[in-house]
């Protein structure tokens, strides 16, 4: 199965691909990493201003549009403190799910700091039905857990 982080950042919307399979190691077959420039948009009040939005908009959105030409079957996307923090994160959230097509997950504070498998709100996106069970399924732990630790 072929599966994808997309790793939200301040910096960066980080993308990570990897063939994982039970019983065998994630082996990593696409990487990409847009710019987002989010930590120079946050304002003194936390919010982050319309010109860093529409950067992580187009920076999710160029994230999909990849991780669809490397057809992956399951994407999980999570954004980490600057977004989960913002003071207008409904606003974010809105303008990914709008106009980005994709629902997206947070990293709590504390597995923000460690590594291993994180506990990620639901994310949803419309074409990777199978992508807010994911997280559920055991069997698939071992595997994400290393595509995470690989993706960090």
């Amino acid at each position: 199965m072929r599966l994808a982080i997309l790793d939200i950042g301040s910096n960066s919307a980080n993308l990570r691909v990897v063939d994982a399979y039970p019983g065998s190691p994630p082996l990593p077959v696409y990487r990409h990493k847009t710019p987002t420039r989010l930590a120079e948009s946050i304002r003194r009040d936390g919010v982050i201003d319309p010109s860093g939005v529409a950067r992580l908009v187009e920076a999710v959105r160029a994230a999909v549009a990849r991780a669809r030409r490397q057809q992956v079957a399951e994407l999980i996307p999570f954004a980490t403190s600057a977004v989960r923090d913002a003071a207008n994160r409904d606003e974010i959230l809105h303008a990914l799910a709008t106009e980005a097509a994709l629902g997206v997950g947070f990293l709590n504070g504390e597995d923000e700091a460690r590594p291993g498998l994180p506990d990620l709100e639901t994310p949803v996106a419309p074409f990777w039905p199978q992508t807010s069970t994911i997280l559920k399924e055991r069997s698939k732990e071992a595997q994400i857990n290393k595509l995470l630790t690989w993706a960090s």
